[in-house]
């Protein structure tokens, strides 16, 4: 688990990137802030709780085809996280943070036209992405 002040520095992190999430294509990758997952050569171990996140995203949001699912890996203020965000085809994004050992750190809704973050209980953000029978 993690300290509050550690929650708080992570959130704080990810807030003020705010900017990054209305065309994340641009901002995850090698050489970038939010860094692409490792190739099979570097592979890293992905804790489950990442991985339900985004079989979730693609359920609810890449199948239905109404928007996009990022998995990227940052360090936020010298705590390493993993990221899942979901972008939807309008204005709407989720995203959730987890530590490395898969501990949720924070989930968020993100009005990318404000562009405006709202931290939120991850049941709240995972209802506004999800539709009846695929939660």
């Amino acid at each position: 688990m993690f300290s509050e002040a550690i929650h708080a520095r992570v959130r704080e992190f990810y807030a003020t990137r705010i900017d990054r999430y209305s065309e994340p294509y641009r901002h995850i990758g090698m050489g970038h802030e939010f860094g692409a997952l490792p190739q099979p050569d570097q592979y890293v171990v992905v804790p489950t709780t990442v991985l339900e996140a985004c079989g979730f995203y693609f359920l609810n949001v890449l199948q239905r085809d109404n928007g996009s699912v990022y998995v990227f890996q940052a360090d936020a203020d010298g705590t390493p996280t993993f990221g899942v965000l979901a972008t939807s085809d309008g204005s709407d994004a989720h995203l959730e943070v987890y530590g490395m050992a898969g501990d949720l750190i924070g989930a968020a809704l993100i009005d990318r036209s404000q562009p405006a973050l709202a931290w939120a209980e991850q049941a709240a953000v995972r209802r506004r992405a999800g539709i009846e029978g695929f939660e």
